[in-house]
């Protein structure tokens, strides 16, 4: 019986370094790249797509055995492995976008006395050679939230590109682990099983393209959960202020707001009114101080008017050859009506704020926006966990697979 249970930890430390060696490998295809910038993954040969796929693949099984075997873990394993993972994710300067370029150019326009809002992101810009995106030839899309994230960045490194990112990734490297001690609080109040903290703390999905790649949603996905923590503990000011901030990083959670209108499982008429005049307030007010028009915001939306991002999904494709000329009426009809019936099931009828979250953003993930990218994805995978429910993990490691093989 011992020579067994000394096996089975043998087993352990190897699951998890197999698990570290992936990574690794993922680290050194981006730091052996002949130039970070401008070669990411689209513009990546045959061989090195092949790469990269492989790596999702494997971390995507691995993934999933882990979720699969979660009572088999020791805590001591659990730990020293994932700050292996975070500090090869911090280093691993970011591959599958370019997005957090465009961050640093939003906020290099904004200390050059230019509103991001109303000029491109390449506007008298030296870095804008290396990018041929139409997105640097737009304003920025990401709200006023955002911007300081990438503030400092810009102002310590403002000749450095590289530089900024870098500095950027550790300020990604808190959110993240501040993201995490909420979802363990959240945990902890609601008394949810420990191990659903892992499933989040391991996800490869986010892992790659949230830490290592720094994208925004993870700053949206983090004031989420705040938000959650707040309106378990009912302090609902701070509540609302958490989702506020989370709205104005990418305008995305403001179809989530109904969730202010209950107490105690209850539709409350005062919490309606008021958390509604606040919302009204706060927009009016913030939209103000960043000289935005609710034209700018629309017109400088992504997902509202531009094509399919890598491919459309299958109802897509479908209201765009049938309705020509009214394929948005379309996909806006779809969407408002089984947006009213989660929020029927999901907040007036059973009341699990997780589980209207999750539904709401697969809606309109799915069936609203056309240009859908693997990344905007990762917002339903942490409320699926906490949604503590073996078919909406299901569906969060779905989500999670999903997002990783979307890129082209």
């Amino acid at each position: 019986m011992q020579i067994i249970k000394q096996n089975f930890s043998w087993l352990r430390i190897l699951f998890f370094s197999v698990n570290i060696i992936f990574y690794l490998f993922f680290a050194w295809l981006s730091l052996s790249r002949g130039n970070f910038i401008t070669e990411h993954l689209e513009t990546f040969s045959v061989f090195g797509h092949l790469l990269v796929k492989l790596i999702f693949l494997f971390l995507s099984l691995w993934y999933a055995f882990f979720i699969f075997l979660r009572k088999k873990w020791q805590e001591i394993e659990l730990r020293v492995s994932f700050i292996i993972i975070l500090v090869i994710c911090l280093f691993t300067f970011p591959i599958l976008s370019q997005d957090t370029s465009y961050y640093f150019f939003m906020a290099r326009n904004f200390f050059s006395g230019l509103n991001p809002y109303f000029v491109p992101l390449n506007y008298n810009n030296e870095f804008s050679h290396l990018f041929h995106s139409y997105w640097v030839s737009l304003p920025t899309p990401y709200g006023p939230s955002f911007l300081p994230f990438f503030f400092l960045p810009a102002l310590v490194f403002k000749n450095s590109l590289i530089g900024a990112i870098y500095f950027y990734k550790l300020i990604v490297l808190g959110v993240f682990l501040f993201s995490l001690f909420i979802f363990k609080k959240i945990l902890i109040i609601k008394k949810l099983p420990a191990h659903l903290f892992w499933f989040y703390a391991f996800n490869p999905a986010l892992l790659l393209q949230l830490v290592i790649d720094g994208h925004n949603e993870l700053i949206i996905i983090t004031f989420l959960l705040l938000s959650l923590f707040y309106l378990t503990l009912e302090k609902k000011v701070w509540a609302q202020a958490s989702l506020i901030i989370s709205i104005f990083i990418k305008y995305t959670s403001f179809i989530l707001w109904p969730i202010m209108w209950f107490k105690d499982g209850k539709f409350s008429g005062k919490n309606f009114f008021y958390s509604n005049f606040i919302l009204i307030a706060s927009t009016i007010i913030i939209l103000f101080a960043s000289g935005l028009l609710p034209k700018q915001i629309f017109s400088n939306l992504a997902y509202l008017n531009q094509s399919c991002f890598y491919v459309c999904s299958p109802l897509m494709q479908l209201i765009d050859n049938y309705f020509i000329n009214y394929e948005f009426i379309i996909r806006f009809s779809i969407f408002f009506v089984l947006y009213l019936l989660i929020l029927y099931v999901f907040l007036f009828r059973k009341f699990s704020r997780e589980k209207f979250i999750f539904w709401t953003l697969v809606v309109f993930l799915f069936i609203f926006i056309r240009s859908l990218t693997p990344w905007y994805i990762l917002l339903i995978i942490p409320f699926g966990i906490l949604a503590n429910d073996r078919k909406y993990l299901s569906a969060s490691l779905f989500f999670s697979i999903y997002s990783l093989f979307f890129y082209p």
